[in-house]
């Protein structure tokens, strides 16, 4: 596990909507980011499950972030509730698991917004490095 560097492996699951746009976004203003990030772009929160969660912690990733539209906002009604409802599923997985479920989260981001994306994303990471999500 690299949490104990500077850039964490961070695995984001981002909506096509509002999760996905942030990250398009924040690629058109060529910002970068300091973890080492991998999205997995889906077309709404509530297709995710903790199959894919799991995976891609085998698959040697530090943290993993669900960014999408906030549940009042979801373009399908359920994506934010659901991922909200998954996130406390996949908790007590993680935690049978030896891996602390602080390593999870899920967030919103409002209307696509580069910065908003950046920001959850470098808070996340930071909470990796500095041992609070570990």
């Amino acid at each position: 596990m690299t949490a104990h560097t500077n850039h964490p492996r961070v695995v984001v699951f981002a909506c096509n909507w509002e999760g996905y746009r942030g990250l398009e976004e924040l690629g058109r203003a060529r910002q970068g980011l300091d973890a080492q990030v991998r999205v997995v772009r889906l077309p709404c929160l509530a297709r995710l499950h903790a199959g894919l969660i799991l995976k891609a912690f085998q698959a040697g990733a530090d943290g993993v972030l669900a960014l999408g539209c906030a549940p009042d906002r979801c373009h399908y009604g359920v994506g934010g509730e659901h991922a909200q409802a998954l996130a406390r599923q996949a908790s007590d997985l993680l935690h049978l698991l030896g891996i602390a479920p602080t390593r999870l989260a899920v967030d919103s981001v409002p209307e696509g917004s580069a910065t908003a994306c950046a920001e959850r994303i470098a808070s996340f990471a930071r909470g990796l490095v500095d041992g609070r999500r570990t």
